[in-house]
């Protein structure tokens, strides 16, 4: 067995963890591979450190090594990891369905691994700042925003806007509006990249992130 204790706090949640790994499973259940220590902590493919445990237990396994690990940089890991798992479903996988308050303590624990310099963007510039189009590049997003709007009607197309609103669009925003500004962006819903391990908004995801990450892997298709 590969060493899980040397990185973890020697607590309760370690020897529960040792427990449900080393104990034998009735193999009828709905079962997934599990690496005892894992691989974003060092871990091997190596048969020893890989065990075959019910869906729930591994969800259970998860939790635990959110609270075992000691390094900071684990635990944010391990914290991606538990989310990932809660979220991912599909008709292959027979997943542990998690209540709304694990889902909301697995979702303040991702909220903070994510805080100052845990976060891979804290103290660097927004990536798309000084970025300055060519005319080839306005001409195509101007068409492609004309094609979307003609495609959705509901949109504010062709919409006359007066001078009054636009000197109060342009004007300087009161700290009210700008306190407005900022709850609505904070309530926004946010996803992980699976590359970067980056929080961020749906659009932002969409723009920057999934296939389009600059951590994807190489020969991915980017659209």
């Amino acid at each position: 067995m590969d060493n899980i204790e040397s990185i973890s706090k020697k607590t309760k949640y370690l020897k529960w963890y040792l427990l449900l790994v080393s104990k034998e499973y009735n193999n009828e259940t709905y079962s997934e591979k599990h690496h005892i220590l894992p691989k974003s902590l060092g871990g091997t493919n190596a048969k020893i450190n890989i065990v075959i445990i019910p869906g729930r237990v591994h969800f259970i396994c998860h939790k635990l090594l959110v609270r075992m690990v000691l390094d900071m940089k684990h635990k944010k890991n391990m914290v991606h990891a538990l989310n990932m798992l809660a979220r991912a479903n599909n008709k292959d996988q027979n997943r542990h369905q998690i209540s709304s308050r694990e889902y909301e303590t697995i979702r303040k624990q991702l909220s903070d691994s994510m805080m100052g310099e845990n976060n891979p963007m804290f103290g660097k510039p927004a990536p798309n700042r000084g970025i300055t189009h060519t005319t080839k590049t306005k001409e195509k997003l101007s068409k492609a925003n004309l094609a979307y709007f003609t495609n959705h009607p509901g949109t504010r197309l062709g919409a006359v806007v007066s001078e009054e609103t636009k000197v109060k669009q342009r004007g300087p925003k009161s700290e009210q509006a700008k306190h407005n500004m900022s709850i609505a962006a904070k309530q926004k819903p946010r996803i992980m990249c699976v590359h970067c391990s980056a929080c961020i908004t749906t659009s932002n995801h969409t723009r920057y992130h999934g296939d389009k990450c600059e951590k994807a892997p190489k020969g991915l298709i980017k659209s």
